[in-house]
């Protein structure tokens, strides 16, 4: 009896299975398209999340600085700005990156003091910088704005010029300018385990963790990694882009590619006195230095007119050669936008960079 009820199912089932075959036929055409339906909308990201953040100001030199360890950048619409809380303005004019403000209109409302100390080396006396954060759907910007002061060594100027070679047609010698350039930083560091320790002691737990070592500036683990944003007045403005970089344990790490700039010199072996010294000198020299009384050593084109520089060549008298000297960059070298203007004492530096980017050391906002 068991069999025969085993045998029935099975003769069921194959007659289903042909059952099912038989009653499908062939696909018909297919039917014409339908209307179209409505307009989609563009993606709407929604406000980046809050972060700590630091911020260094130098002024004309490589490593004397005044900053803030630890600013709070908010985007709570509720939250008030203070001297150490930025908060964010979701903006629908795109600002211009030309170092220019073009006022609340374009930037919102919402703008810090922010109260500056003594941060690392000598004191730069620069105590205060205004500064603004704005979003839309698509980037990040930033304004910061500061007055130089004359105190100390410090006179109220602009510093764009760096390790570029000067010429004495009297002595028949060139020198090196060893001044540095105005710039500031904003660091970024996404290591929630770090707030506290960063709140409390900024760059030495992640900046200055390395001193004495031959690459002194280093974070203090491999877990820490800090996005920085930089503008300088020489190198920043040969492009209008900024450096953008990250801090990590084994040092600083560029940006994958070709960077907007080069530092214009290298280190050759010369006889003197029948011993072998290295001597600094430069790469490149403008092709007018070679021979032109009326060159102009501010040329917006150097770069573009540089020739290969030789020891046996002379100057034009008083000229100078510029210590860096702009190239095309590759992408992700490019999008950090970055501009500055000097007026009547006064630093306006630009930023803009995506909030969402492909490099894994880049802060995503």
């Amino acid at each position: 009896m068991k069999k025969l009820a085993l045998t029935a199912a099975f003769c069921l089932a194959i007659a289903i299975l042909f059952a099912s075959l038989a009653c499908e036929g062939d696909q018909g055409p297919q039917g014409p398209q339908g209307p179209s339906g409505e307009p989609g909308e563009d993606a709407v990201l929604t406000p980046p999340r809050d972060r700590v953040f630091a911020l260094a100001i130098f002024n004309g030199t490589a490593r004397d600085h005044n900053g803030i360890n630890a600013a709070t950048l908010t985007f709570d619409t509720t939250a008030t700005p203070s001297s150490s809380v930025v908060v964010g303005n979701k903006v629908d004019r795109v600002p211009i990156i030309d170092g220019v403000f073009d006022g609340a209109d374009v930037w919102g409302e919402n703008s810090s003091n922010l109260e500056l100390e003594h941060q690392a080396f000598a004191d730069n006396f620069i105590y205060d910088v205004t500064v603004i954060a704005s979003y839309d759907d698509h980037n990040m910007y930033f304004m910061v704005q500061w007055s130089e002061v004359n105190q100390g060594d410090y006179v109220v100027g602009m510093n764009d010029r760096h390790l570029d070679w000067s010429y004495d047609d009297v002595e028949e010698e060139f020198f090196v300018n060893d001044l540095y350039e105005d710039r500031v930083a904003l660091m970024f560091q996404d290591s929630r385990s770090l707030i506290e320790d960063w709140k409390l002691y900024g760059c030495l737990t992640g900046c200055h963790t390395g001193e004495g070592l031959p690459d002194n500036m280093q974070s203090a683990s491999p877990s820490i990694i800090i996005d920085t944003w930089e503008w300088g007045a020489m190198r920043s403005e040969n492009l209008d882009i900024g450096l953008d970089r990250a801090l990590t344990s084994a040092g600083f790490v560029q940006d994958g590619g070709v960077p907007p700039f080069r530092q214009n010199s290298e280190i050759i072996q010369r006889l003197v006195d029948n011993e072998i010294v290295d001597d600094t000198v430069p790469i490149y020299i403008h092709v007018k230095q070679l021979s032109d009384p009326e060159y102009v050593p501010d040329d917006i084109l150097w770069e573009y007119l540089a020739v290969p520089f030789t020891d046996t060549v002379s100057w034009t008298a008083n000229s100078y050669i510029s210590g860096w000297y702009a190239m095309p960059p590759s992408t992700g070298n490019d999008i950090l936008k970055s501009a500055g203007q000097f007026s009547e004492g006064t630093w306006t530096v630009e930023f803009s960079r995506p909030r969402i980017t492909e490099d894994p050391y880049d802060v995503q906002f």
